[in-house]
């Protein structure tokens, strides 16, 4: 596993860091210790040495056996389709008319974008690793790609975005969001969730907390997340802690 080190904060680009934590309880790779840095500018918290991306996630995009299982696993989840759901109608209950245009960062499997779909929503897209989930999608008729985020170029714009446990993946957060927003519609509806420090779990299990370990490469407090969510240009409009933290945002329309 080819391991790289991170010299300067992906939103802030400080090279001013202090040591988060250091474990080897979390399994890293190379069977290496968990290792933490917090930004001392912007307090982003993320781990360095990690994984070079393109080899990591080469058999994911590749689409074979591997990936096909995360697939099947994903889709056999209890309620997703449900939850799911519940969040895409919680996202067009926020947006300011009746939405046409859904995409999803990250989509896994693909439940979010089935369900915006069997909601009324004429366009579906997406993005994500997983390359049998991609051609599988795709021969449904979604517009899924299997790339990262920082290498999508995407044309048209969407009226709502969903982005669920994908942006302690992400290797760019900041420059994600970014993307997000200008892939937004004016009023355009952002409903993202993700991890934060100092959950409650987080608060009781310490470095056992079991979202520290493989494939999670940032760690947001809540104020710092929120910070870059306003500092993209963002209105927040609700956020909520409990395991996860959820952010619901708003493209303000330009005057």
């Amino acid at each position: 596993m080819e391991m790289e080190k991170v010299e300067v904060c992906s939103r802030c680009r400080s090279n001013s860091r202090s040591l988060y934590l250091e474990s080897d309880v979390p399994k890293w790779y190379n069977k290496m210790p968990l290792t933490l840095q917090e930004c001392n500018n912007c307090h982003l918290v993320y781990a360095s040495p990690r994984p070079v991306p393109g080899p990591l996630y080469k058999n994911m995009m590749a689409g074979g056996e591997f990936a096909q299982r995360i697939m099947k696993r994903k889709l056999e989840r209890p309620k997703v389709f449900d939850i799911h759901r519940k969040i895409v109608r919680q996202a067009m209950n926020h947006y300011l008319g009746e939405p046409k245009s859904l995409y999803d960062v990250g989509f896994g499997a693909g439940s979010i974008m089935m369900v915006a779909r069997e909601e009324g929503i004429e366009s579906v897209g997406g993005n994500d690793l997983n390359g049998h989930a991609a051609k599988v999608l795709q021969d449904q008729g979604y517009d899924a790609v299997c790339a990262f985020t920082q290498d999508l170029c995407v044309t048209k714009q969407y009226d709502i975005i969903t982005c669920l446990d994908y942006l302690e993946h992400s290797y760019t957060p900041s420059a994600d969001l970014k993307f997000m927003y200008e892939l937004l519609n004016d009023n355009g509806i952002l409903f993202l969730k993700t991890l934060y420090l100092d959950s409650p779990k987080h608060k009781d299990m310490g470095v056992s907390w079991p979202l520290f370990g493989q494939g999670h490469f940032h760690f947001f407090w809540p104020d710092v997340l929120k910070d870059m969510f306003t500092e993209t240009g963002f209105e927040i409009l609700e956020c909520k802690s409990a395991a996860l933290i959820t952010i619901i945002a708003k493209k303000p329309a330009k005057s």
